[in-house]
């Protein structure tokens, strides 16, 4: 399968996406690819088209396409418990 036929896949699967929505996760893949180097790997990593649409419908694909292509990423706080040296300070 080449770039252009996953990327179609991928948009004709994309169907509770307003056309503007999937313009942009198709900008955002399109752009993945070219930063990859290597299509057929990228592909791979991707896994099939048809499951990265539903992920991305679904919002609990690891590519939410509104947050990449507005340029929000997810934050994650992480707890530590407070090492010795925290510790030492109160």
């Amino acid at each position: 399968m080449t770039r252009d036929e996953y990327l179609q896949i991928l948009r004709d699967n994309l169907t509770t996406m307003t056309d503007d929505e999937k313009d942009d996760v198709i900008r955002y893949y399109l752009e993945y690819f070219s930063d990859s180097g290597d299509e057929r790997a990228a592909m791979e990593e991707l896994g099939a088209p048809e499951k990265l649409a539903a992920r991305l419908c679904s919002g609990n694909g690891a590519q939410n396409s509104e947050n990449y292509s507005a340029g929000n990423y997810t934050s994650c706080l992480l707890y530590t418990s407070p090492s010795p040296r925290d510790r030492s300070l109160s």
